[in-house]
Protein backbone atom coordinates (compact mmCIF):
# COMPACT_ATOMS: atom_id res chain seq x y z
CA UNK A 1 0.00 0.00 0.00
CA UNK A 2 2.83 1.94 0.80
CA UNK A 3 4.66 1.41 -2.31
CA UNK A 4 1.64 1.98 -4.33
CA UNK A 5 1.21 5.88 -2.42
CA UNK A 6 4.64 6.77 -3.34
CA UNK A 7 4.52 5.72 -7.09
CA UNK A 8 1.24 7.36 -7.47
CA UNK A 9 2.89 10.54 -6.30
CA UNK A 10 5.90 10.24 -7.83
CA UNK A 11 3.55 9.90 -11.21
CA UNK A 12 1.56 12.99 -10.20
CA UNK A 13 4.77 14.81 -9.62
CA UNK A 14 5.95 14.39 -13.32
CA UNK A 15 2.11 14.73 -14.65
CA UNK A 16 2.75 18.67 -12.73
CA UNK A 17 5.58 19.27 -15.45
CA UNK A 18 5.06 20.74 -18.48
CA UNK A 19 7.79 22.71 -20.08
CA UNK A 20 10.42 22.16 -22.54
CA UNK A 21 14.23 21.00 -22.00
CA UNK A 22 16.37 21.58 -24.88
CA UNK A 23 16.28 22.21 -28.85
CA UNK A 24 18.45 21.36 -31.40
CA UNK A 25 18.19 22.92 -35.27
CA UNK A 26 15.05 20.69 -36.08
CA UNK A 27 12.94 19.85 -32.96
CA UNK A 28 12.35 20.76 -29.45
CA UNK A 29 11.67 18.27 -26.44
CA UNK A 30 9.34 18.54 -24.69
CA UNK A 31 8.35 17.03 -20.91
CA UNK A 32 4.99 16.13 -20.81
CA UNK A 33 2.68 14.45 -18.53
CA UNK A 34 5.20 11.54 -17.86
CA UNK A 35 6.67 11.22 -21.25
CA UNK A 36 8.95 13.22 -22.92
CA UNK A 37 7.73 14.41 -26.30
CA UNK A 38 9.78 15.32 -29.49
CA UNK A 39 8.42 17.60 -31.84
CA UNK A 40 9.15 19.81 -34.94
CA UNK A 41 8.55 23.38 -35.56
CA UNK A 42 5.27 22.82 -36.96
CA UNK A 43 4.67 21.39 -33.01
CA UNK A 44 3.61 17.99 -34.96
CA UNK A 45 4.84 15.08 -32.12
CA UNK A 46 7.80 13.10 -33.87
CA UNK A 47 7.97 10.31 -31.18
CA UNK A 48 7.45 9.75 -27.13
CA UNK A 49 10.42 8.74 -24.85
CA UNK A 50 9.20 7.30 -21.94
CA UNK A 51 11.61 6.53 -18.27
CA UNK A 52 12.90 3.24 -17.82
CA UNK A 53 11.79 2.30 -14.00
CA UNK A 54 15.38 3.13 -12.87
CA UNK A 55 15.58 6.75 -14.52
CA UNK A 56 11.65 7.77 -13.31
CA UNK A 57 12.30 6.27 -9.57
CA UNK A 58 16.26 8.37 -9.58
CA UNK A 59 15.04 11.94 -11.50
CA UNK A 60 13.85 14.27 -9.31
CA UNK A 61 11.79 16.49 -11.36
CA UNK A 62 10.52 18.82 -8.15
CA UNK A 63 13.61 20.18 -8.56
CA UNK A 64 13.96 20.23 -12.89
CA UNK A 65 16.99 22.79 -12.05
CA UNK A 66 19.13 20.07 -10.55
CA UNK A 67 19.55 18.72 -14.21
CA UNK A 68 20.36 19.99 -17.72
CA UNK A 69 19.10 18.79 -20.73
CA UNK A 70 21.52 17.84 -24.17
CA UNK A 71 21.03 16.27 -27.86
CA UNK A 72 24.53 15.05 -29.14
CA UNK A 73 25.34 14.67 -32.65
CA UNK A 74 24.48 11.36 -33.10
CA UNK A 75 20.58 12.68 -32.32
CA UNK A 76 21.02 11.02 -28.47
CA UNK A 77 18.73 12.93 -25.48
CA UNK A 78 20.98 13.20 -22.48
CA UNK A 79 19.95 14.36 -18.90
CA UNK A 80 22.92 15.32 -17.11
CA UNK A 81 22.38 15.77 -13.18
CA UNK A 82 24.16 19.07 -11.40
CA UNK A 83 25.00 17.89 -7.74
CA UNK A 84 26.36 14.65 -8.63
CA UNK A 85 27.63 12.36 -11.24
CA UNK A 86 23.87 11.47 -12.69
CA UNK A 87 23.81 10.80 -16.45
CA UNK A 88 20.48 9.68 -18.56
CA UNK A 89 20.57 8.91 -21.92
CA UNK A 90 17.57 8.21 -24.71
CA UNK A 91 18.04 4.47 -25.71
CA UNK A 92 15.36 3.21 -28.29
CA UNK A 93 13.00 5.76 -26.77
CA UNK A 94 13.71 5.26 -23.46
CA UNK A 95 15.34 7.31 -20.54
CA UNK A 96 17.84 5.14 -19.47
CA UNK A 97 20.90 5.80 -16.80
CA UNK A 98 24.29 5.20 -18.40
CA UNK A 99 27.06 6.48 -15.74
CA UNK A 100 29.12 4.60 -13.30
CA UNK A 101 29.26 7.19 -10.87
CA UNK A 102 26.63 8.23 -7.90
CA UNK A 103 24.94 10.77 -6.64
CA UNK A 104 27.80 12.70 -4.82
CA UNK A 105 26.53 15.64 -4.21
CA UNK A 106 29.15 17.37 -4.52
CA UNK A 107 28.54 19.58 -7.50
CA UNK A 108 25.25 21.50 -6.25
CA UNK A 109 24.46 24.75 -8.48
CA UNK A 110 27.21 23.82 -11.13
CA UNK A 111 27.23 24.86 -14.46
CA UNK A 112 26.62 21.60 -17.24
CA UNK A 113 27.31 22.28 -21.03
CA UNK A 114 27.96 20.55 -24.07
CA UNK A 115 31.16 21.66 -26.13
CA UNK A 116 32.38 19.48 -29.14
CA UNK A 117 29.62 16.79 -28.22
CA UNK A 118 31.48 16.38 -24.86
CA UNK A 119 29.46 17.14 -21.65
CA UNK A 120 31.40 19.11 -19.49
CA UNK A 121 30.75 20.48 -15.87
CA UNK A 122 32.25 23.23 -14.14
CA UNK A 123 32.40 24.82 -10.49
CA UNK A 124 29.66 23.27 -7.79
CA UNK A 125 29.64 23.28 -4.41
CA UNK A 126 29.52 20.54 -1.64
CA UNK A 127 30.68 19.51 2.04
CA UNK A 128 31.76 23.54 2.49
CA UNK A 129 33.53 24.09 -0.43
CA UNK A 130 33.71 24.79 -4.07
CA UNK A 131 34.89 23.58 -7.32
CA UNK A 132 37.50 25.62 -9.79
CA UNK A 133 38.11 22.85 -12.45
CA UNK A 134 36.35 21.08 -15.22
CA UNK A 135 35.29 17.53 -15.77
CA UNK A 136 33.99 15.94 -18.73
CA UNK A 137 31.76 12.41 -18.89
CA UNK A 138 33.62 10.10 -21.05
CA UNK A 139 31.52 7.92 -23.05
CA UNK A 140 33.99 5.18 -23.58
CA UNK A 141 34.42 4.73 -19.29
CA UNK A 142 30.93 6.28 -18.67
CA UNK A 143 32.38 7.89 -15.29
CA UNK A 144 33.82 11.74 -14.95
CA UNK A 145 37.07 12.56 -15.82
CA UNK A 146 39.45 15.47 -14.87
CA UNK A 147 40.00 18.27 -17.63
CA UNK A 148 43.56 19.19 -17.69
CA UNK A 149 44.17 22.89 -18.31
CA UNK A 150 47.13 25.00 -18.66
CA UNK A 151 46.48 26.41 -15.01
CA UNK A 152 48.69 30.15 -14.02
CA UNK A 153 46.06 31.78 -12.92
CA UNK A 154 42.19 30.95 -12.34
CA UNK A 155 38.90 31.71 -11.01
CA UNK A 156 37.98 30.99 -6.86
CA UNK A 157 35.62 27.75 -6.64
CA UNK A 158 32.51 28.91 -7.68
CA UNK A 159 28.77 27.82 -8.21
CA UNK A 160 25.34 29.35 -8.28
CA UNK A 161 27.01 31.50 -11.71
CA UNK A 162 26.02 32.20 -14.81
CA UNK A 163 27.93 30.91 -17.91
CA UNK A 164 27.93 31.38 -21.86
CA UNK A 165 29.56 29.27 -24.05
CA UNK A 166 30.23 31.47 -27.11
CA UNK A 167 32.48 29.32 -29.87
CA UNK A 168 35.74 28.27 -27.87
CA UNK A 169 35.46 30.97 -25.16
CA UNK A 170 33.38 29.72 -22.11
CA UNK A 171 32.27 32.54 -20.10
CA UNK A 172 31.78 33.06 -16.09
CA UNK A 173 29.77 35.65 -13.82
CA UNK A 174 28.09 36.55 -10.80
CA UNK A 175 27.61 33.17 -8.56
CA UNK A 176 28.80 32.65 -5.07
CA UNK A 177 31.82 31.17 -3.36
CA UNK A 178 33.04 30.16 -0.09
CA UNK A 179 35.06 31.86 2.03
CA UNK A 180 38.46 29.80 3.09
CA UNK A 181 38.48 31.48 6.93
CA UNK A 182 34.93 30.38 7.40
CA UNK A 183 34.02 27.69 5.49
CA UNK A 184 30.54 28.04 6.75
CA UNK A 185 30.17 31.13 4.96
CA UNK A 186 29.04 30.61 1.38
CA UNK A 187 27.36 33.77 0.53
CA UNK A 188 30.54 35.74 -0.59
CA UNK A 189 29.17 37.07 -4.07
CA UNK A 190 31.87 36.87 -7.06
CA UNK A 191 32.03 40.25 -8.86
CA UNK A 192 34.65 39.01 -11.31
CA UNK A 193 33.84 37.99 -15.14
CA UNK A 194 35.99 35.10 -16.10
CA UNK A 195 37.11 34.02 -19.75
CA UNK A 196 38.24 30.53 -20.29
CA UNK A 197 39.63 29.79 -23.97
CA UNK A 198 39.34 26.07 -25.20
CA UNK A 199 42.16 25.97 -27.21
CA UNK A 200 44.61 27.57 -24.98
CA UNK A 201 43.27 25.94 -22.04
CA UNK A 202 43.65 29.16 -20.10
CA UNK A 203 41.79 31.80 -18.02
CA UNK A 204 41.65 35.47 -18.56
CA UNK A 205 40.14 37.67 -15.70
CA UNK A 206 37.99 40.07 -17.86
CA UNK A 207 37.16 42.29 -14.77
CA UNK A 208 34.78 43.22 -12.04
CA UNK A 209 30.69 43.45 -12.76
CA UNK A 210 27.80 44.54 -11.61
CA UNK A 211 25.23 42.48 -13.28
CA UNK A 212 22.72 40.48 -11.17
CA UNK A 213 22.46 37.24 -11.84
CA UNK A 214 19.99 36.13 -14.86
CA UNK A 215 18.52 32.82 -16.10
CA UNK A 216 19.14 32.38 -19.62
CA UNK A 217 17.38 30.99 -22.46
CA UNK A 218 20.23 30.04 -24.97
CA UNK A 219 23.65 30.81 -26.81
CA UNK A 220 22.77 31.97 -29.95
CA UNK A 221 24.83 32.48 -33.22
CA UNK A 222 24.26 36.61 -32.44
CA UNK A 223 27.47 35.85 -29.98
CA UNK A 224 24.72 36.24 -26.67
CA UNK A 225 22.53 34.93 -24.56
CA UNK A 226 18.82 36.28 -23.49
CA UNK A 227 17.52 36.69 -20.10
CA UNK A 228 14.19 36.66 -18.49
CA UNK A 229 15.16 36.86 -14.41
CA UNK A 230 15.22 40.69 -14.99
CA UNK A 231 11.80 40.41 -16.52
CA UNK A 232 10.39 39.05 -13.56
CA UNK A 233 12.06 40.98 -11.34
CA UNK A 234 10.65 44.59 -12.99
CA UNK A 235 7.06 42.74 -13.84
CA UNK A 236 7.62 43.92 -17.46
CA UNK A 237 7.23 41.79 -19.71
CA UNK A 238 7.56 44.28 -22.63
CA UNK A 239 11.17 44.90 -22.15
CA UNK A 240 14.16 42.29 -21.85
CA UNK A 241 17.99 41.87 -21.68
CA UNK A 242 20.44 40.79 -24.08
CA UNK A 243 23.64 39.71 -22.46
CA UNK A 244 26.65 39.75 -24.96
CA UNK A 245 30.07 38.51 -23.32
CA UNK A 246 31.68 38.65 -26.81
CA UNK A 247 31.46 42.17 -27.06
CA UNK A 248 30.95 43.22 -23.49
CA UNK A 249 27.77 44.94 -23.94
CA UNK A 250 24.43 44.41 -21.98
CA UNK A 251 21.59 46.07 -23.45
CA UNK A 252 17.66 46.86 -22.56
CA UNK A 253 15.41 45.83 -25.68
CA UNK A 254 11.81 47.01 -25.90
CA UNK A 255 9.70 43.50 -26.19
CA UNK A 256 7.92 44.67 -29.96
CA UNK A 257 6.18 41.06 -29.46
CA UNK A 258 3.07 39.88 -27.79
CA UNK A 259 5.32 36.55 -26.85
CA UNK A 260 6.37 36.06 -23.00
CA UNK A 261 9.45 35.19 -22.03
CA UNK A 262 9.85 32.05 -20.05
CA UNK A 263 12.09 29.42 -19.21
CA UNK A 264 9.91 26.56 -19.05
CA UNK A 265 8.13 27.44 -22.42
CA UNK A 266 10.22 29.34 -24.52
CA UNK A 267 13.53 28.54 -26.50
CA UNK A 268 16.28 29.60 -29.42
CA UNK A 269 16.42 27.94 -32.22
CA UNK A 270 18.13 29.02 -35.96
CA UNK A 271 17.94 33.06 -35.02
CA UNK A 272 14.00 32.32 -33.33
CA UNK A 273 12.53 32.78 -30.24
CA UNK A 274 9.63 29.97 -30.02
CA UNK A 275 7.14 29.91 -27.36
CA UNK A 276 4.64 27.31 -26.33
CA UNK A 277 1.20 27.90 -24.75
CA UNK A 278 -1.74 25.92 -24.58
CA UNK A 279 0.38 23.49 -26.43
CA UNK A 280 0.52 25.99 -29.52
CA UNK A 281 3.82 27.37 -30.83
CA UNK A 282 4.36 30.54 -31.81
CA UNK A 283 7.64 31.96 -32.99
CA UNK A 284 9.80 35.24 -34.03
CA UNK A 285 12.60 36.09 -35.44
CA UNK A 286 15.27 37.85 -32.89
CA UNK A 287 16.49 40.19 -35.44
CA UNK A 288 13.21 41.42 -35.47
CA UNK A 289 12.97 42.26 -31.51
CA UNK A 290 16.90 42.96 -31.49
CA UNK A 291 17.61 45.22 -33.21
CA UNK A 292 18.76 49.51 -32.81
CA UNK A 293 14.96 50.59 -32.61
CA UNK A 294 14.00 48.87 -30.15
CA UNK A 295 17.31 49.78 -27.98
CA UNK A 296 16.33 50.90 -24.63
CA UNK A 297 19.31 51.02 -22.84
CA UNK A 298 22.96 49.55 -23.70
CA UNK A 299 26.39 49.25 -20.78
CA UNK A 300 29.23 47.26 -20.33
CA UNK A 301 29.28 44.24 -18.56
CA UNK A 302 32.52 44.39 -17.26
CA UNK A 303 35.08 46.99 -16.41
CA UNK A 304 37.59 45.43 -18.55
CA UNK A 305 40.68 45.85 -16.33
CA UNK A 306 42.75 43.93 -18.79
CA UNK A 307 42.05 46.11 -21.43
CA UNK A 308 42.40 48.78 -19.50
CA UNK A 309 45.60 48.06 -18.25
CA UNK A 310 46.63 47.32 -21.79
CA UNK A 311 45.62 50.62 -22.72
CA UNK A 312 47.27 52.47 -19.84
CA UNK A 313 50.17 50.44 -20.56
CA UNK A 314 50.22 51.54 -24.51
CA UNK A 315 49.95 55.00 -23.95
CA UNK A 316 52.76 54.83 -21.45
CA UNK A 317 54.59 53.36 -24.20
CA UNK A 318 53.54 56.24 -26.73
CA UNK A 319 54.22 59.06 -24.07
CA UNK A 320 57.74 56.77 -23.57
CA UNK A 321 58.35 56.91 -27.24
CA UNK A 322 57.42 60.41 -28.00
CA UNK A 323 59.67 61.87 -25.01
CA UNK A 324 62.43 59.68 -26.60
CA UNK A 325 61.67 60.58 -29.89
CA UNK A 326 61.48 64.31 -28.69
CA UNK A 327 65.42 64.34 -26.81
CA UNK A 328 66.44 62.45 -29.86
CA UNK A 329 64.89 65.03 -32.15
CA UNK A 330 66.07 68.12 -29.60
CA UNK A 331 70.12 66.64 -29.46
CA UNK A 332 69.66 66.36 -33.56
CA UNK A 333 68.62 70.00 -33.73
CA UNK A 334 71.58 71.14 -31.19
CA UNK A 335 74.07 68.96 -32.81
CA UNK A 336 73.17 70.63 -36.11
CA UNK A 337 73.79 74.35 -34.31
CA UNK A 338 77.25 75.66 -34.82
CA UNK A 339 79.21 75.13 -31.77
CA UNK A 340 82.88 76.34 -31.07
CA UNK A 341 84.71 73.00 -30.30
CA UNK A 342 88.66 72.30 -30.09
CA UNK A 343 89.39 72.20 -33.73
CA UNK A 344 87.03 75.51 -34.34
CA UNK A 345 83.62 75.90 -35.76
CA UNK A 346 81.49 72.79 -35.80
CA UNK A 347 78.40 73.02 -37.37
CA UNK A 348 76.51 70.00 -38.68
CA UNK A 349 78.89 67.28 -37.98
CA UNK A 350 81.62 69.41 -39.90
CA UNK A 351 84.57 70.99 -38.40
CA UNK A 352 86.18 74.29 -39.88
CA UNK A 353 89.17 75.56 -38.34
CA UNK A 354 89.71 78.82 -36.44
CA UNK A 355 92.69 79.42 -34.79
CA UNK A 356 93.16 80.18 -31.07
CA UNK A 357 92.65 84.04 -30.93
CA UNK A 358 89.90 83.70 -33.22
CA UNK A 359 88.21 81.34 -31.16
CA UNK A 360 88.53 83.03 -27.77
CA UNK A 361 87.04 85.78 -29.41
CA UNK A 362 84.11 83.96 -31.18
CA UNK A 363 83.73 82.61 -27.29
CA UNK A 364 83.69 85.97 -25.65
CA UNK A 365 81.34 87.32 -28.02
CA UNK A 366 78.85 84.65 -28.16
CA UNK A 367 78.62 83.81 -24.03
CA UNK A 368 78.67 87.79 -23.36
CA UNK A 369 76.12 90.01 -24.27
CA UNK A 370 79.03 92.49 -24.86
CA UNK A 371 82.98 92.43 -25.11
CA UNK A 372 85.20 95.37 -23.95
CA UNK A 373 87.63 96.15 -26.59
CA UNK A 374 90.10 96.09 -23.47
CA UNK A 375 88.90 92.55 -23.54
CA UNK A 376 89.57 91.44 -27.12
CA UNK A 377 93.10 93.79 -26.73
CA UNK A 378 94.05 91.53 -24.23
CA UNK A 379 93.33 88.10 -25.72
CA UNK A 380 95.13 89.17 -29.11
CA UNK A 381 97.52 91.09 -27.64
CA UNK A 382 101.66 90.67 -28.76
CA UNK A 383 104.60 91.91 -26.76
CA UNK A 384 106.22 92.17 -29.64
CA UNK A 385 103.98 95.14 -31.21
CA UNK A 386 103.02 98.76 -30.58
CA UNK A 387 99.59 99.48 -29.60
CA UNK A 388 98.42 100.87 -32.87
CA UNK A 389 99.77 97.53 -34.24
CA UNK A 390 97.83 95.07 -31.99
CA UNK A 391 94.71 97.66 -32.67
CA UNK A 392 95.15 96.90 -36.06
CA UNK A 393 95.37 92.96 -35.28
CA UNK A 394 91.95 93.05 -33.39
CA UNK A 395 90.66 94.40 -36.49
CA UNK A 396 91.76 92.35 -38.58
CA UNK A 397 91.00 89.36 -36.29
CA UNK A 398 87.33 90.10 -36.31
CA UNK A 399 87.16 91.21 -39.84
CA UNK A 400 88.68 87.39 -40.44
CA UNK A 401 86.07 85.93 -38.27
CA UNK A 402 82.97 87.66 -40.09
CA UNK A 403 84.21 86.17 -43.40
CA UNK A 404 84.36 82.92 -42.43
CA UNK A 405 80.64 83.37 -40.28
CA UNK A 406 79.35 84.40 -43.37
CA UNK A 407 80.74 81.73 -45.91
CA UNK A 408 80.00 78.99 -43.02
CA UNK A 409 76.26 80.45 -41.34
CA UNK A 410 75.69 83.32 -44.15
CA UNK A 411 75.35 85.46 -41.44
CA UNK A 412 76.53 89.20 -42.48
CA UNK A 413 78.76 91.34 -40.05
CA UNK A 414 78.04 88.79 -36.76
CA UNK A 415 80.19 90.68 -34.58
CA UNK A 416 79.44 94.33 -34.01
CA UNK A 417 80.50 97.03 -32.61
CA UNK A 418 79.13 99.81 -30.69
CA UNK A 419 80.16 102.72 -28.27
CA UNK A 420 79.44 101.57 -24.51
CA UNK A 421 76.58 103.02 -22.65
CA UNK A 422 78.91 103.50 -19.50
CA UNK A 423 82.12 105.01 -21.24
CA UNK A 424 81.07 106.92 -24.34
CA UNK A 425 85.18 106.78 -25.33
CA UNK A 426 84.77 103.10 -25.06
CA UNK A 427 83.76 100.49 -27.78
CA UNK A 428 82.44 97.31 -26.79
CA UNK A 429 81.86 94.42 -29.28
CA UNK A 430 78.47 92.14 -29.77
CA UNK A 431 76.17 90.18 -31.85
CA UNK A 432 72.38 89.28 -32.55
CA UNK A 433 72.74 86.30 -33.72
CA UNK A 434 74.28 84.09 -30.39
CA UNK A 435 71.32 82.55 -30.16
CA UNK A 436 72.15 80.46 -32.97
CA UNK A 437 74.79 79.14 -31.21
CA UNK A 438 75.05 76.59 -28.58
CA UNK A 439 76.98 78.27 -25.37
CA UNK A 440 79.59 76.80 -23.83
CA UNK A 441 80.24 76.99 -20.16
CA UNK A 442 80.87 80.32 -18.55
Amino acid sequence: MKLTFYFALLLLNFQSFDRVLTSSDSEFYLLKNDLIEVRNFQNEVLEKISFDSQSKDMIDFDNVNDYNFFIDKENKFYIVQKSGGLVFKSVNNKIKRIDKSYDHDMTNFSDVFIKNDTIFKFGGYGYWGARNFFTFFCKKTLEWEYYKTNQSIVPNGIFDFNSSLIDNHYYISNGRFVDINNRLNDKIINKEVWKFDFLSKTWINLGTSNIPKYNLFHNTSLGAIITSDYISKSSNSKEFYFVDFKNNNNSIFKNSSNLVFDNNRSFIANDTLYNIENDLLVKIGLYSIINQNNLIEKSPIYLNTASLFQGLTSTGLIILLVLVSLVIFLKYKRNQMPIISELGLRYKGISYSLDNNEKKILSLIINYEEASSKEIYEIIKDEKLSYPQNNKKKKDIIDKINSKIFKILNIKNFILSKKSTEDQRAIVYYTNDAKKFIKSEK
